[in-house]
């Protein structure tokens, strides 16, 4: 299922749910009073529907990822309306004094109830807890809260350098002598800021901003503003068989564009990686459902493979000194060229 089928059941849905809701509100009416069955009805029936397809769709490994957390909490709409309603009917028929306390009361659990069941807080607790349990095994830093360190690194790429970001859960590591950095990146907003899985790969040199593209139409050159952290969204499940590279300096995208680099971004589903001078980056959003540890792990090891690939006379002729360190490493021989194992 794509992202747009998706889009589609979730519009529908409220067809089936609402036939649901009003069946069991009937039903519900042959043994309770009328007032209590559609209570019950709206209060259960409504969000049960959304909260079960929103599920389906949260463990589904495609596209239709995040659209499963919309979903579900759509399916709030049906208490809301209940509870504007009974609110209007008690002030109509009783007095404004039960009427507040009828507005109050539900509100008050509505807001707990936001606070509580944040869907975009599932897959940043389970990034935790994986995160945490590969450090163990391989003996890497785990940061819970890199925040400081990263936001000062990646201040040159921010478009706006009063956007705020938070990263956590950070995994420090070194895959096959390649300076690893794993996180969940997201804006301070509060709720409804998703977290965005980021590895990056640091390179032991500073190279022209580049982003690879499934296109060269002009328009994917907005691409190229984009920060570490920034993901792009897929229409469809059509396979991508092109890769281009859009950069700051052409000349050097041309050159950097070899058969290896193409073919090791196609087979490790890289596509939208990006350099920002030393950083070598890939962005996953973790809508609704978590990224398993492995998978992310995996796709470091991809972008590992992916830097391999960079064409040593590339590098070379194009590779300054990186105004930026290796985050929470003390400075070594990965901060200049020459550190990590050599391009190809």
């Amino acid at each position: 299922m794509d992202i747009g089928t998706a889009r589609l059941v979730a519009r529908l849905l409220v067809l089936p749910s609402l036939f649901l809701t009003f069946f069991a509100a009937a039903a519900l009416s042959a043994v309770l009073p009328v007032w209590l069955a559609v209570v019950i009805a709206c209060a259960v029936v409504g969000p049960s529907v959304h909260f079960v397809v929103g599920e389906l769709l949260d463990r589904r490994r495609d596209p239709s990822d995040g659209m499963g957390g919309a979903i579900t909490v759509t399916g709030l709409a049906y208490p809301v309306v209940l509870w504007l309603g009974g609110t209007i009917y008690v002030g109509a028929t009783r007095s404004l004094w039960q009427a507040a306390l009828v507005f109050v009361t539900p509100a008050v659990v509505l807001v707990a109830a936001a606070v509580v069941f944040d869907t975009d807080r599932r897959p940043a607790r389970a990034g935790r807890s994986d995160r945490r349990a590969i450090a163990d095994q391989r003996g890497w830093p785990f940061v819970a809260d890199g925040t400081e360190v990263l936001e000062a690194h990646w201040a040159a790429y921010k478009p706006d350098p009063r956007i705020a970001i938070t990263a956590t859960s950070v995994l420090v590591g070194d895959i096959d002598g390649w300076p690893v950095t794993i996180c969940d990146v997201a804006g301070r907003r509060g709720l409804g800021s998703p977290p965005v899985v980021t590895c990056v790969v640091h390179l032991p040199i500073a190279l022209p901003r580049t982003v690879a593209s499934p296109s060269d139409n002009p328009l994917f050159g907005a691409l190229l503003r984009g920060t570490p952290w920034t993901t792009v969204e897929r229409e469809g499940e059509q396979p991508v068989r092109e890769v281009h590279l859009i950069s700051e300096d052409p000349t050097f995208a041309d050159r950097l564009a070899t058969p290896e680099l193409r073919r090791a971004t196609l087979d490790g589903d890289l596509m939208y990686w990006r350099i920002n001078g030393r950083d070598l980056s890939i962005a996953r959003q973790a809508r609704g459902r978590p990224i398993p540890g492995d998978e992310v792990l995996r796709t470091a090891y991809h972008l590992v493979a992916l830097a391999r690939t960079l064409p040593a006379d590339v590098v070379d002729a194009y590779g300054t000194p990186p105004d930026q360190g290796v985050p929470f490493r003390e400075p070594s021989r990965h901060d200049h060229p020459g550190g990590p194992p050599h391009t190809t």
